[in-house]
């Protein structure tokens, strides 16, 4: 054995191996030749090693590193692989029975009302920089893989929806800040979401589109209006602007999906989006067919649908749904290059996505169904499904880590029940932990690395620590337990972790929320977590965006810097001290500035507001809601935070909180 190793090694490495394996299989996906099963896939590991792939050379390949840009060899031959294909639905009669079958099952419950995008739902958000500023970037939840939000910033313009407009704004430097342009959007379009990518900005966001009935013969992919009117679907937009002048913005491209908005996710100039579309089975009857079958539009100058062929929809053989899941990609750097869209009859309702695969999950009746899809060469194809008990919370809930696919649910029995699962790269349970904390809901997940920090409540907050180093053998390391709870885990380091929640108090067995309560979490010690510091803010009605969507926070560990918009309601002191179930009168609402430190902990900056009448009135005084002024978004460029209203956007310096300068924006139409 000793001589065969010598031998190997001494075997030359050709620099280009990657190009070499990726030529091989881009070939083989090209032919359909070679159906590769697991001897195969094991023989080629086994040619790859006596190659000499040495252990630098398998660091090279990252096969421990979930989240490099570059997937592992063995999932590459995977990808490319066309292993357990799905059957096709084919015809309008076997479409029927399947939909009929998803009724008695109430698997995936679907609508087709338009959707709200997850607002009320990271790896660490470092700044980003252009030629000469640094600048805050999107709480993305995965490094490396961009969510789209309302606000989005380059370094020196703003970009925000505001109602039915697009408004770009000069904002650096904040003494020269001025609206460049204000679009007014399509009719008919509710926007959700910007994405940002080198000179063009991609608007996405819900339609709807009023359809005519046409003839179907099964085969063709284009429909011909002929036939009476129906009622209205909603389609997902993708609407695509070349920013290069902020004067005089250019719509380059309007494209076209079917189904409500679930969310989306861009890698580089890669864009992968994901809709869902309930099925109206009903319409099967009456000579509707393309109504009830997905469709797309390259183009939407042209206003030509193509629908998806019967043949190439497919389903899943244990399961059925009353919806497609319609998964879309597109490279931005090539809009003029096809849009890739597939259609699986399933539910969908969140997806996770690393940089090498995109999760769909889609709840049923108390499970939640997991579909796995690969993104090798940019478009996304189907690798595998698996189901699970419970159904998730949202995003964060779910998480890929060397390779397996980790994710918690909650069974909502008669006792509630709380489980985390994980799940190897061919979507196999190969560990879990199930009944966890029984009684009690999980209200947030993080995972970070080997470790998953999970918040359930009910009464109090009970923090655990979950050891995930073997994934076969999941362990809860720590347990802490404090009133309220965390809605929002963020990572601060690898020993402190921040919840941001509600305080709780427990009255004749019943726990009423109030205040905000933002904490600090010591786990260095993780057989017993503790709260370093905390703070509350305002009384029972209390709010924040960020209880409900992490796009809300701004966090900087290199400027020390915490915010997030919060609306304050404040109870007499008489109220306060007898009555739990009060609510208090809104007297602020705007933004708080932190610094954190986990030596000092919270340190208070300052207050932003953008409703002038409302700066911090007495207790016994409600100033109500102003949506209008209500502060959506904050981010920085370089030492200037700016806070983003619908009404206006206001620069502060950082160090002082002095203002700079406040800009009012375009108002929407009434």
């Amino acid at each position: 054995m000793d001589d065969f190793k010598k031998s190997y090694k001494n075997i030359p490495i050709p620099e280009n191996l990657d190009n070499i394996i990726d030529e091989a299989i881009e070939k083989a996906e090209r032919k359909k030749a070679l159906r590769f099963t697991k001897p195969v896939i094991a023989a080629a590991c086994i040619t790859v090693i006596v190659l000499g792939l040495n252990s630098s050379l398998i660091n090279h390949f990252n096969l421990n590193n979930s989240s490099s840009k570059n997937p592992p060899v063995e999932e590459k031959i995977l990808a490319a692989a066309d292993t357990s294909p799905l059957p096709s639905v084919n015809s309008i009669d076997n479409l029927y029975n399947l939909l009929a079958s998803s009724n008695s099952q109430q698997l995936g419950y679907g609508n087709d009302n338009l959707a709200t995008i997850d607002r009320f739902s990271t790896q660490k958000s470092a700044s980003l920089k252009n030629d000469s500023n640094s600048y805050s970037p999107t709480n993305n939840q995965v490094q490396g893989v961009d969510e789209g939000d309302i606000v989005q910033t380059d370094g020196q313009y703003i970009y925000s929806i505001n109602s039915n407009k697009l408004v770009i704004t000069k904002a650096y430097p904040a003494e020269d800040m001025e609206v460049m342009q204000k679009l007014d959007l399509p009719n008919n379009f509710y926007p959700l979401e910007l994405f940002f990518d080198d000179k063009r900005l991609v608007l996405l966001g819900n339609s709807w589109l009023q359809q005519n009935s046409s003839t179907y013969d099964g085969t063709a992919r284009q429909s011909t209006a002929n036939g009476s009117i129906l009622p209205g679907i909603s389609s997902t937009k993708i609407i695509i602007y070349d920013i290069s002048n902020k004067k005089a913005v250019k719509e380059l491209k309007t494209l076209e999906a079917s189904g409500k908005y679930i969310s989306a996710r861009k890698i580089l100039s890669k864009l992968y989006l994901v809709s869902s579309q309930y099925v109206y089975k009903e319409l099967l009857r009456y000579n509707s067919i393309p109504y009830t079958l997905p469709f797309y539009n390259n183009d939407c100058k042209s206003n030509n649908l193509i629908y998806e062929d019967l043949k190439d929809i497919k389903y899943f053989p244990d399961s059925t749904s009353n919806s497609f899941i319609n998964v879309c990609s597109l490279d931005l750097g090539n809009i003029e290059s096809s849009f890739n869209v597939s259609s699986y009859l399933g539910s969908a309702n969140n997806i996770y996505v690393s940089e090498n695969n995109l999760y769909v999950s889609g709840t049923g009746r108390d499970k939640t169904s997991i579909y796995k899809f690969s993104l090798y060469n940019s478009i996304p194809k189907y690798l595998g499904k698996a189901d699970v008990d419970g159904t998730i919370l949202n995003q964060f809930s779910m998480d890929e880590y060397n390779g397996n696919f980790r994710i918690t649910t909650t069974k909502k029995d008669t006792v509630p029940k709380n489980n985390m699962y994980i799940l190897d790269k061919n979507m196999n349970t190969i560990g879990k932990i199930e009944d966890l904390a029984q009684g009690e809901l999980i209200y947030s997940t993080r995972f970070m690395g080997d470790r998953a920090y999970m918040v359930t409540f009910k009464l109090t907050d009970p923090l655990f620590v979950i050891d995930l180093k073997t994934p076969s053998s999941p362990k809860v390391l720590g347990e802490l337990k404090i009133p309220g709870f965390s809605n929002y885990l963020e990572p601060y380091d690898e020993n402190h972790i921040i919840g941001f929640g509600k305080d709780a108090v427990e009255a004749n067995g019943t726990a009423y929320h109030q205040g905000m309560k933002v904490a600090l979490f010591d786990v260095s010690d993780v057989n017993n977590p503790k709260v370093q510091f905390s703070t509350t803010i305002g009384d029972r009605g209390t709010d924040s965006e960020l209880l409900r969507n992490h796009k809300a926070l701004l966090f900087s560990k290199e400027k020390n810097l915490l915010a997030f918009p919060v609306s304050v309601a404040k109870l007499t002191d008489q109220i306060k001290s007898s009555d739990v179930h009060a609510y208090g009168n809104i007297v602020f609402s705007g933004a708080y500035v932190y610094s954190i430190d986990p030596e000092k902990g919270f340190m208070l900056k300052g207050q932003i507001t953008h409703d002038e009448a409302g700066k911090n009135k007495p207790s016994d005084k409600n100033m109500g809601y102003n949506f209008s002024t209500q502060i959506n978004r904050i981010l920085y460029i370089n030492n200037t935070l700016y806070t983003v209203s619908n009404s206006v956007i206001k620069a502060n310096d950082i160090s002082s909180m002095k203002e700079i300068k406040t800009l009012k924006l375009p108002q929407a139409k009434n």
